[in-house]
């Protein structure tokens, strides 16, 4: 069956992902007697830390759902589960827009982003494994959220505390969970895994890769001393200058590389470029 196939990797990964945080987010109620043997919460999170490993490894069934169950089906497997979705969530009530449309938001979301990993994925043999985590968790938020469509009508039509509550949970995850798919589909944007692909592939890591991460970690310290002093000062203006003279320097590196690119190593590190082809900076290993 294709949506078992489909579904069994977000069964046995994104349910265990979720599961083992959820448990180490009860062990933070505890306070530091969350450690403590007697609670059993330390227990809970032994208990929960091997599901995400014995069967298959987490990282392994998203390369399972984005290869054989995605790419190898031209994505078929997925958009006969967005079709579905769309059917059932359209039939909603009026006042349950509020989980309609964010459930057929993502559900487009989602879409897009299948079509844009498909594409990527005759570029770049590469790419789907780097994004691979990343559409996992997409989609199992999208599921998430189509199971609540679905206990939220159930408990529109009844009375009672319990019911209620069940509707109070699906507001919450629409406002404070379902939003993290966003980010998920950034991330399979930013071309980060591409990057890192890059390194395995040839031993070499970018220069400019580095330079963008020390950036990165240069503006989460000057947000950071921003927001606790709240006050410019000599750290604040020597962090500053560091990101100015790091991207600066990104603009050399290109520019330098386009003047006076380094040899071109294949594969095999032994033969040279073809006769009359001109390096280009995106050849550039080091660059």
């Amino acid at each position: 069956n294709d949506r078992v196939a489909l579904l069994t990797p977000i069964a046995k990964a994104y349910l265990t992902d979720t599961a083992f945080q959820a448990a180490l987010d009860a062990q933070m109620v505890f306070g530091g007697h969350g450690y403590i043997r007697e609670w059993g919460m330390e227990q809970c999170i032994r208990d929960l830390r091997i599901s995400q490993i014995y069967e298959g490894t987490n990282g392994v069934q998203s390369q399972d759902l984005i290869g054989r169950k995605t790419i190898k089906s031209g994505g078929a497997f997925i958009a006969e589960y967005i079709a579905e979705i769309r059917e059932e969530v359209n039939t909603l009530s009026a006042d349950l827009n509020f989980i309609k449309d964010a459930t057929l938001d993502a559900a487009t979301e989602v879409e897009v982003i299948t079509q844009y990993i498909l594409e990527r994925a005759k570029e770049d043999a590469e790419y789907p494994n780097g994004v691979a985590v990343d559409y996992l968790h997409a989609v199992g938020l999208l599921s998430f959220s189509y199971m609540f469509a679905k206990i939220a009508a159930a408990a529109n039509e009844k009375d009672g505390e319990f019911y209620q509550n069940k509707l109070t949970l699906a507001r919450y995850f629409v406002a404070r969970i379902l939003p993290d798919l966003k980010s998920r589909l950034v991330r399979i944007q930013t071309e980060l895994g591409a990057m890192v692909g890059i390194y395995f592939k040839t031993n070499h890591m970018p220069v400019r890769f580095l330079i963008y991460v020390a950036i990165t970690a240069l503006t989460r310290l000057l947000i950071a001393d921003i927001q606790h002093d709240h006050k410019a000062d000599w750290d604040l203006l020597i962090v500053t200058g560091a990101i100015l003279l790091l991207a600066i320097s990104i603009l050399v590196v290109r520019f330098a590389s386009w003047h006076y690119p380094s040899v071109i190593r294949s594969k095999s590190h032994d033969r040279e470029l073809p006769a009359g082809k001109t390096p280009r900076p995106e050849d550039d290993e080091l660059a």
